[in-house]
């Protein structure tokens, strides 16, 4: 029993040591193999940093609206006996669009010019009767004040007239028409939507930063997206004189000349109010700014000699990360205001599995498909 018991023991000793030794024999192995294998070269693409003419601009997003545009209202109530326009018409200032039934107005309004034309007349004959020494002034002053009143009451019939004509208060284009014939319209009722969309404004906002950079008169750029191979110009008309104290912004506004009618109230836009230019700005493609934790970083290329196996130098391209400062971003350009030079070889493709240090091989445009490295003698 107790050779078994100990025969047992050695041949589980045998066992597991055997498996450490294979373990350890395997892991050696592997480690030789790894350390005689090349370091990779990690393919990216780069471009040569070079300063150029750069022309800072403000950009903002607003929307558009009318010079003018108004819902037409009428002022008192009345049956609509007349409408003069259609949805869609352009109209002209003081154009009637409207008519109300006025017939006991306009009655009373002939009533009063009569008693008007016999006031004038019993006045300007008195008149001269009193140039005769035959009546007294009072008497023509009360013929006078008669005459006076009657003409004041002319024209208080004839406002009432007038107001049951809804007229256009400036010229521009109707919407689509909310009156029929023959409906009651009571006051404050709307006809329809005027516009006058000749000359449109657009109202957006900037950061008070840029306040000392803007003033009356600046041309700006405006592009939307319903005409996105287009750009329209205007110029800057209003700068709101306070700041939003809970935000920091500042209210524009500028106008547009519209004379094709192609910009509509109520379209978003982009506005760009362009700046002087700046010569010698580093100008770097977005997709090259790598953005970590402790801020914004590139990777440079590096061009070095390193000792082979043999010992002999051969040359070598390793990366370095660089921290920079960055400016003014617009499409898919960034400004570099520190961090590089003019000559730097700059990553822009492949910075996903790059390191600082991290040996690599620059390759033509997209080195999934060409994965030729360019020679670096």
């Amino acid at each position: 029993m107790i050779r078994w018991f100990f025969a047992v023991i050695v041949i589980s000793l045998l066992l597991f040591g055997s498996i450490f030794w294979f373990n350890n024999f395997k892991n050696q192995m592997i480690a030789e193999v790894m350390s005689n294998m090349p370091e990779p070269e990690l393919p990216v693409e780069v471009i040569d940093v070079t300063s150029r003419t750069w022309r800072p601009a403000i950009q903002s997003i607003g929307y558009i609206e009318p010079s003018e545009g108004v819902d037409v209202t009428t002022s008192v109530a009345g049956m609509v006996e007349m409408v003069r326009f259609e949805s869609g018409d352009r109209v002209t200032q003081g154009q009637v669009l409207v008519s109300l039934e006025s017939n006991v107005e306009r009655a009373d309004l002939a009533a009063a010019q009569a008693r008007l034309a016999e006031a004038k007349n019993t006045w300007t004959r008195n008149q001269k009767v009193y140039q005769r020494n035959l009546i007294s002034a009072d008497e023509v002053e009360k013929l006078e004040f008669a005459y006076k009143a009657t003409l004041a009451e002319v024209a208080s019939l004839q406002a009432k007239v007038d107001r049951l004509e809804v007229k256009a208060p400036f010229s521009g284009q109707m919407g689509i028409r909310k009156v029929q014939k023959g409906q009651y319209l009571q006051p404050s009722s709307v006809l329809a939507y005027l516009e006058s969309n000749d000359e449109m404004r657009v109202r957006f906002i900037i950061p008070q930063k840029y306040l000392p950079h803007v003033s009356i008169g600046m041309p700006i750029e405006l592009h939307t997206d319903v005409y996105s191979n287009q750009s329209f110009t205007g110029t800057l008309s209003a700068i709101e004189p306070s700041v939003d104290k809970d935000s920091g912004i500042i209210q524009l506004q500028a106008r547009l000349p519209n004379p094709a009618q192609k910009l509509r109230s109520g379209m978003y836009a982009t506005i760009t109010i362009w700046q002087t230019e700046q010569a010698n700005t580093i100008v770097v493609p977005q997709m090259a700014i790598n953005f970590t934790l402790y801020g914004e970083m590139v990777y440079i290329v590096q061009k070095l000699e390193e000792p082979d196996k043999t010992g002999a130098k051969k040359p070598v391209l390793r990366v370095k990360q660089q921290s920079v400062s960055v400016g003014e971003r617009r499409g898919d350009d960034a400004v570099i205001l520190s961090g590089l030079q003019a000559g730097d070889m700059l990553v822009t493709s492949g910075q996903v599995r790059l390191d600082n240090h991290a040996k690599v091989k620059i390759v033509k445009n997209d080195f999934i498909k060409h994965d030729q490295p360019i020679p670096i003698d």
